[in-house]
Parts: C-alpha cells; structure tokens; sequence
C-alpha cells in the first residue's frame, strides 16, 4: 500500500519542476469485479505537443465479489501496472491514440464445485487457492472531455492480447479426470473457476475499456 502515497508524492515534486502533467484516477477499477477491485490512478506526461506518456498503478484493496471460498489459503492481494504512450491528434489533446503494455498479479482463494470422475451422484467442494499473472499489451483509442478549469474525463478503448499464468495450492480437483458443476449459460465466475482449476499458461485476447477523472497541472 505504499505505492500510491509515492505516486502522489512524485506527482507534486514533478509538478514543481514542469506544467505538462496530468494525475488520473480510473473511478470503475473500484469496481471492477470481473478481474479484481483495485484503487488505481496514474500520470501523464507530455512528452511533446502531441505524444504523451501515461503511467499507472493499482492496488487491490477488497476481495472480489466472485472470491466465495470458505477458507484461507492465500492472503487475498494483487496489483495492477500499466503503461503507455500516446499520440494526440491536436496540439491540446483531445482525440488520441496509443498503445500500452500491462501486468497484474492476483492472489485469490477460490471454490470449485465437481463431479468427481464424471459421477453425476457425488458433488463435492474443493476450496484452495490461485496465483493469477497477467502480462499483455492492447492498442487502444480515446478520448478526454473537459468539465471544468483544470478537470476532464478521459474515456477509451482498447483491444489486444494477454498472456495468463496461473498456479494452485492445496487444490484436489484434477479437470483432466472431474467434471465442474457449471450453470447452463456462459457465465464470469464459472469461467473465473475453470481457469483457475486448469491453470497453466495460455494466451487469449484482451478488450478493455473505461473511465478516468482527471486533473491538469498546467
């Protein structure tokens, strides 16, 4: 937790030696329950009258809504790291578009309801806990809206690809042998517990979106 004291602290001593920054505050991290809930801002500097290079990162703060483990395996923690670079298509900065690499690091405990060897009659629960790394990058477009002096809000999108690892401790459930009990439609938490049951490395595409409150020093 002692990130964000030192990213706030670095913004006010940047901000004395140069006008061209910009602290944001991405306000859904706070609730972004399909990944993990983290306070999460980051800076912006521009680099030139058009390119601009953002910095971000975010801390979980609470479990996630769809952490329903009855135990405690794992202190449930995670972080988030982002950074990229921007290319505004007017001087001011206004429409723009960038690139960005990121990584989160997620430890969660988890449930897991199954068939044991395919045995429609015997349910069982296996809790334990998951070790989520996430490393990937996305191609992305925005745009910022002034609402007041110094106060905007920057809105993107974005689309790229993110490689998962994944590790468990005191896990039973073997998906190469049980068979998970799943709702009928596809759904967040039944794809949360089959990527933790699986584990391993894969490689999947990557969409994002959001919203930031933002503020100008210059």
């Amino acid at each position: 937790m002692r990130i964000l004291p030192a990213l706030c602290l670095l913004t006010f001593a940047i901000n004395s030696q140069s006008q061209n920054v910009s602290l944001k505050f991405s306000f859904l991290s706070l609730v972004d329950e399909a990944s993990f809930p983290t306070i999460q801002s980051g800076i912006e500097f521009k680099l030139s009258k058009k390119i601009a290079w953002y910095n971000e990162v975010g801390i979980k703060y609470r479990k996630s809504y769809y952490e329903m483990a009855d135990t405690n395996f794992t202190n449930s923690r995670g972080v988030k790291l982002k950074t990229e670079i921007r290319y505004y298509f007017i001087d001011n900065g206004e429409i723009y578009i960038g690139g960005n690499g990121f990584y989160t690091k997620d430890f969660h405990n988890t449930k897991a309801l199954y068939y044991y060897s395919n045995d429609s009659s015997v349910l069982m629960v296996d809790n334990f806990a998951a070790e989520k790394n996430v490393r990937g990058f996305n191609l992305i477009i925005g745009k910022q809206y002034q609402k007041w002096n110094r106060i905007y809000f920057d809105l993107y999108a974005g689309i790229g690809i993110r490689f998962i690892s994944i590790d468990q401790s005191n896990m039973e459930v073997d998906h190469t042998r049980d068979v998970l009990s799943r709702g009928p439609d596809l759904n967040i938490p039944d794809n949360r517990i089959w990527m933790d049951v699986k584990g391993g490395r894969s490689v999947l595409p990557n969409f994002s979106m959001g919203i930031r409150i933002c503020y100008s020093f210059k």
